[in-house]
């Protein structure tokens, strides 16, 4: 699948940074760089957004309900996005 236009600036943007790659770096220091990478991107605007847990193998498993702003006139479609910077620098935020 081809990248998408509008990535490509943010990837050759953190190729182009100064200092040590995500994955060069501890956990911790990652996890503090990932989250202010992730301040500087907008999020579409939405009408709600519910947080909410189901059971899991290991315990609840944390997830976001994101609401349109619009009601459509059929319901709307579901993206499921199932990543977690490798399972140790992301979280739900």
């Amino acid at each position: 699948m081809p990248l998408h236009p509008q990535v490509q600036p943010i990837l050759d943007g953190l190729a182009a940074a100064a200092g040590p790659r995500l994955e060069d770096m501890a956990p911790s220091e990652a996890r503090e760089m990932f989250r202010a990478l992730a301040q500087l991107a907008a999020g579409a605007e939405v009408a709600r957004v519910e947080d909410r847990a189901i059971p899991g193998p290991g315990g609840e498993i944390p997830l976001r309900v994101y609401w349109p702003t619009e009601p459509a006139g059929e319901p709307p479609g579901v993206l499921v996005w199932l990543h977690g910077g490798g399972w140790v620098i992301g979280d739900l935020d």
